[in-house]
């Protein structure tokens, strides 16, 4: 089966397997893809695994469906380097300088992409 990619994609805060299940009902609904984001500053908090789990769940649910998932580092350039490195396609830091660009640069090469806030 295809994955639906139509339109513009349905951005959804997740921070629960209940909330995920919620928005991939609505991005079928909608037949939109997906972009689950995390709370800001969930990898200090909920952790890298945790994040990777939902997103899995995510994928589980509804492999019809085009799903992105952007992990919040908060303000730890370390967190969002050992996210990449976990396999997590996309995360957002709040990091400046010398720190974000490291990590803009190290990112691709992770298979990932960072997201400056």
């Amino acid at each position: 089966m295809g994955r639906a990619v139509t339109g513009t994609a349905l951005r959804v805060e997740v921070d629960s397997a209940d909330a995920v299940r919620r928005a991939v009902v609505a991005a079928r609904a909608a037949g939109k893809s997906l972009v689950l984001e995390s709370p800001p500053g969930a990898a200090g908090w909920q952790g890298i695994g945790w994040w990777r789990e939902l997103v899995a769940l995510a994928r589980a649910e509804a492999p019809e469906l085009d799903i992105t998932a952007v992990l919040d580092c908060g303000e730890a350039p370390g967190l969002a380097l050992a996210a990449l490195k976990a396999g997590c396609g996309r995360v957002r830091v709040v990091a400046d300088g010398a720190a974000l660009a490291a990590l803009v640069a190290l990112a691709p090469g992770l298979g990932g992409e960072v997201l400056a806030r």
